[in-house]
């Protein structure tokens, strides 16, 4: 589902290729911070879209965070949206390289 709405929402293309915006950065707190960083070391490990979908979430818990509000973050920082595909398979198929970059910007 998330490659055919990445082939499918053209916009989602550019938006992945364009830095983060400097607003998201300004508005991130010290837990935000925090989550995001252990993130960058998830996405190094060999995870499937699903084991990554769950490991997103347990780190918006560790960190004491809404999932909820975590996956709004990671929306915004990787599509400068709210919302879109599911999370974990949705980088598989952008590349966790390519999200890596975008989050090491924070």
């Amino acid at each position: 589902y998330a490659k055919n709405w990445l082939e499918h929402v053209p916009e989602a293309k550019i938006v992945v290729a364009e830095k983060v915006n400097p607003a998201i950065k300004k508005a991130l707190n010290t837990q935000e911070n925090k989550a995001i960083k252990e993130l960058t070391s998830i996405l190094k490990k060999d995870l499937n879209g699903e084991q990554l979908q769950h490991k997103i979430y347990e780190t918006a818990k560790k960190h004491s965070i809404q999932p909820r509000k975590f996956f709004e973050i990671l929306y915004k920082i990787i599509l400068n949206k709210n919302q879109g595909p599911r999370l974990g398979p949705f980088i598989i198929a952008v590349g966790k390289e390519r999200v890596l970059e975008l989050l090491k910007q924070i």
